[in-house]
């Protein structure tokens, strides 16, 4: 039987950063539009590599729209010319800017409730065929949405390729953002299989994530760094007394 309670606790805690409030236990309703990571910044055209050939004029217009805030992207005239810059992306081959455009209205759509458009979005900027850092959060929000929605599954195909782009990422860049960002997949991981009943699994994925984020507060000793890995302690311990194992959470 599905978890609903597991995949709750991971849309509230799984990255580190979000204000999004943990709903009351016995309170089963799950919240698609409050499943924003905000642990990375909105508005950057390109994560990484170089910035798509584009004529000049598109160019201005995507940094226009990529500024505007949730509400005005979804609406009246925004709404139009987000639709006809995509268009405009991929006429000129421009797939990691289409990519970015469908990733930020996406994520829009999601904090405005309508995660149906969110979902669509999501999955063809995934088409797409962008970056690998824009790829790795526009899973991270699919694998929130499809978790909300119950379908585990789903969810737990999505977040096994989110953490394999996350680790390709660690691996070539080892930034402490990008080190941060696979700590937030394998959250995902272990928060699917938890909800699955696979608690073993869900244990290794927790664990690894604990390991990394131990090395950044060690290394980096900010309060972000510090609430991180208070967050990775509290998921191990509570996996451990899950599986009965009470000495293993104390530790």
């Amino acid at each position: 039987a599905t978890d609903l309670w597991s995949v709750r606790v991971f849309l509230a805690e799984v990255a580190p950063g979000s204000t999004v409030p943990l709903e009351p236990a016995g309170n089963t309703s799950l919240n698609p539009g409050s499943l924003l990571d905000l642990s990375w910044p909105r508005g950057s055209l390109h994560a990484e590599g170089p910035p798509d050939e584009l004529d000049e004029d598109v160019q201005l217009e995507v940094l226009r729209l990529l500024a505007k805030t949730d509400g005005d992207l979804i609406l009246g005239e925004t709404k139009s010319r987000v639709a006809a810059a995509i268009t405009r992306a991929l006429s000129q081959g421009a797939t990691s800017t289409a990519s970015t455009l469908l990733l930020r209205r996406g994520e829009a759509r999601l904090a405005t409730g309508d995660d149906a458009g969110a979902r669509d979005d999501l999955t063809e900027a995934l088409k797409c065929g962008g970056s690998d850092a824009t790829s790795r959060k526009v899973l991270n929000l699919l694998v929130r949405l499809t978790a909300s929605l119950g379908e585990l599954d789903e969810a737990r195909g999505l977040a096994e390729r989110e953490v394999t782009i996350a680790e390709d990422l660690a691996g070539r860049l080892g930034t402490p953002e990008s080190q941060r960002d696979l700590s937030i997949s394998l959250d995902n991981v272990a928060a699917i299989r938890r909800a699955r009943g696979d608690l073993d699994g869900a244990e290794t994925a927790y664990t690894r994530s604990l390991t990394i984020r131990e090395d950044l507060a060690g290394r980096l000793g900010t309060p972000e760094s510090q609430r991180d890995l208070s967050i990775s302690l509290n998921n191990v311990a509570a996996i451990r007394r899950a599986r009965g194992d009470l000495d293993g959470a104390e530790t």
